[in-house]
């Protein structure tokens, strides 16, 4: 595998910021601080730069107006908790929807990842977070870069990034990616891949049926380990491959929870019909009781419809 995939180096942070943040007293909530502490951790080990960002919305202008000083100074103790660690951060208060503004500020910006924390109390899957939420759920389907959902449980330092894979060419930057990741925090990258036996049909209907469904799908399992050796290339000791024939949906989430996977890297298409991870349905059933923070990506090429 040949490369020139980097970690991101310039991230947007989204903070949902308490209430009360006009009480200059006000603390982070508990969502917001490890969101905090986890990009911060990310941002030592790779060498990257934080925007610390809140999106005034949903009230008057007037409101907005007397909120912003209060937001500034909010996101500025963020920012030192940063700069104590050696980090260049900033701040920054947006007006309008969040989603949107997250986007529109990534890209006027050069940002290359955002990063959220859904900030919603109850349900504990992945799932339950993203989608009660429309922020997250919208940054998904809309962002063209990198989207990075926190989870409160993720382990620092990180220690496994999976990585799902169907060898297509979404496999592969997701695949660099992570490498890239693991070669900054020093973390076991794992590969998981499903397998489908289209042939099992014809094997079916051999005089030995099972006899011919083994042997069958031995040879599938050995085109799938030459797959791994050309999308890994060169760094294949180094990772863990898993095959698994269970649906992905249900395959991925049990290997986050018998590996203790602190991250998924997963690709993402918008609601098309492109090959690949499909936003809406597999990825959603996916993200579904998975424990893990993501890091979700898109093709290269993906126009947002936000611009």
């Amino acid at each position: 595998m040949t490369t020139n995939a980097h970690t991101p180096k310039r991230l947007l942070v989204g903070l949902a910021l308490p209430h009360h943040a006009a009480d200059p007293d006000a603390s982070f909530s508990k969502h917001d601080h490890q969101l905090i502490e986890q990009v911060i951790w990310y941002a030592s080990h790779a060498g990257a730069e934080l925007t610390f960002a809140h999106v005034l919305t949903n009230d008057s202008q007037e409101v907005r107006d007397a909120l912003r000083e209060c937001c500034t100074n909010a996101l500025g103790q963020a920012v030192q908790m940063a700069t104590n660690k050696g980090i260049t951060a900033h701040t920054a208060v947006l007006e309008g929807i969040s989603w949107r503004q997250l986007i529109l500020a990534a890209l006027n910006n050069n940002h290359d990842m955002i990063a959220v924390s859904p900030n919603t109390q109850g349900p504990r899957s992945l799932m339950d977070r993203l989608f009660h939420g429309s922020t997250a759920r919208r940054l998904l389907r809309n962002c063209p870069v990198p989207v990075w959902i926190a989870t409160p449980a993720t382990r620092l330092p990180l220690q496994k990034i999976l990585v799902p894979v169907d060898f297509s060419d979404v496999s592969a930057d997701t695949v660099a990616l992570a490498t890239a990741l693991a070669d900054s925090t020093g973390a076991q990258p794992i590969a998981l891949h499903c397998p489908q036996y289209p042939g099992d049909v014809v094997a079916r209907r051999s005089v030995d049926a099972h006899e011919a469904m083994v042997a069958y799908h031995a040879e599938v399992h050995q085109r799938i380990d030459a797959s791994f050796d050309k999308l890994l290339g060169d760094q294949r000791q180094r990772w863990k491959t898993f095959i698994n024939d269970d649906d992905i949906y249900q395959a991925l989430p049990r290997l986050v929870s018998a590996q203790n996977i602190d991250l998924v890297v997963m690709g993402s298409v918008a609601r098309t019909g492109l090959a690949g991870f499909i936003m809406g349905n597999t990825a959603e059933k996916i993200l579904n009781n998975l424990e893990a923070a993501a890091w979700v990506i898109k093709p290269k090429g993906w126009q947002s419809p936000i611009q």
